[in-house]
């Protein structure tokens, strides 16, 4: 190809560079299809507690990577008949790749509890930052508005329409962005069957 003839690789510089790759590619793929685990996670801290089940701050061990592990009970789900929506929120979070989203980086089970790893966004939410600062300064509360207005149409523009928007879904980052947290209560009708 050209990138080969561009830097002059030999047949076996090729063949070897090749086979170094495929290795690599197999690790990848073995630890993709690896079963995660709770005890993969060392629990740091709880930084949440929603209707469903608990937000913990964790560390994955063998990466030493920061998430936010969201931890539900199968049992409450299924009573509150939320299990669909559970499935919409991993779907979501799978398929979009927006900065306007918190990344989902792993989704698992257990025979009790569902759990999604997502980025860990310091700072608290918005409501925490509202309790924290009375009332917010215009050009503040301005901007606020005008970044849920933008992750909200990047949202509708997905196909999905957030139907719980509340101070709490929306992290308060140390950063400029906004980022918006998918609750249980999204609905994944089309933006454009809703608007007719």
């Amino acid at each position: 190809d050209a990138d080969t003839s561009q830097r002059g690789l030999t047949a076996s510089e090729y063949a070897k560079e090749y086979k170094s790759y495929c290795g690599r590619e197999r690790v990848v793929l073995r630890k993709r299809r690896t079963k995660l685990r709770v005890e993969q996670f060392h629990i740091i801290a709880q930084i949440g507690q929603g209707g469903y089940g608990e937000v913990f701050l964790a560390r994955k061990q063998e990466t030493g990577e920061i998430c936010a592990l969201k931890k539900m009970r199968k049992r409450t789900l299924f009573k509150m008949d939320e299990i669909r929506h559970v499935l919409v929120e991993r779907d979501i979070l799978t398929a979009t790749k927006t900065p306007w989203l918190v990344r989902l980086l792993y989704a698992f089970q257990d025979p009790s509890f569902v759990y999604l790893a997502m980025e860990y966004v310091p700072g608290g939410d918005f409501r925490t930052l509202l309790n924290n600062s009375g009332v917010l300064k215009e050009e503040h509360a301005r901007f606020y508005i005008s970044e849920m207005f933008a992750a909200v149409g990047e949202l509708h523009g997905l196909g999905y329409i957030h139907r719980d928007l509340k101070p709490e879904v929306r992290p308060a980052s140390g950063s400029p962005r906004l980022f918006l947290i998918i609750p249980n209560r999204t609905s994944s009708s089309m933006v454009r069957d809703m608007s007719n």
